[in-house]
C-alpha cells in the first residue's frame, strides 16, 4: 500500500492561503512554508481532542535542550489514494487543513485544497549571483543628471 508524507503549511500561512483565489494547474509551493510533520496537537487550526486525564497525567513534559533543536520525525499515513489517506487522518484526529500537502513515495505531491486534491510542485529560490561594481568607472547606462540651484526648476 503506497504511504504517503505530510507537510503541514505553518501556522502563521493559513489565512493568506484561505482567502488566496483558487488557480487551476500545478500549484508552485515553497518548502520554507511547511512543517514536515509536527504533532497535530501543535496545529491551533485543528480541533482540540478531549482527553479524559487524570490531575497526575497533565504535568508539563521537560524539555531538553536537544529536544527543542532536533526536527520532529516526518508524519507518514498509508493509504490507498490522497482521498483515502484524507479520510484516514480525519478519523484519526489528525486532519488535514487547506493547504497541507501529501508527498507519495515516488515524489508526486498533492496539496489539499477546499476544492481537494490537486498536484503540486516544490520551488527553490535560484541562487543569486554577486554583482560586481567599479565604483572607477562612471556607468554608461546612466545619463548625468543637470544639477540645479536653489530655486531653479528644468
Amino acid at each position: 500500500m503506497p504511504s504517503y508524507r505530510i507537510h503541514r503549511l505553518k501556522p502563521h500561512l493559513h489565512q493568506p492561503f484561505s482567502v488566496a483565489p483558487h488557480v487551476s494547474g500545478t500549484a508552485n509551493i515553497k518548502p520554507r512554508d511547511y512543517e514536515p510533520g509536527p504533532d497535530p496537537l501543535q496545529n491551533p487550526y485543528l480541533p482540540t481532542p478531549a482527553l479524559d486525564l487524570a490531575p497526575a497525567d497533565t504535568k508539563p513534559v521537560p524539555r531538553t535542550a536537544a529536544s527543542k533543536i532536533l526536527p520532529l520525525p516526518p508524519e507518514i499515513i498509508e493509504a490507498p489514494s490522497p482521498y483515502a489517506a484524507f479520510f484516514a487522518l480525519r478519523e484519526e484526529g489528525r486532519s488535514l487543513t487547506p493547504g497541507d500537502v501529501l508527498e507519495a513515495e515516488n515524489g508526486t505531491l498533492r496539496i489539499y485544497k477546499y476544492v481537494g486534491f490537486e498536484e503540486a510542485q516544490w520551488v527553490f529560490a535560484e541562487p543569486k549571483s554577486p554583482l560586481v561594481c567599479n565604483a572607477a568607472e562612471p556607468s554608461a547606462e546612466l545619463p548625468a543628471q543637470p544639477v540645479l540651484e536653489r530655486g531653479m526648476t528644468a
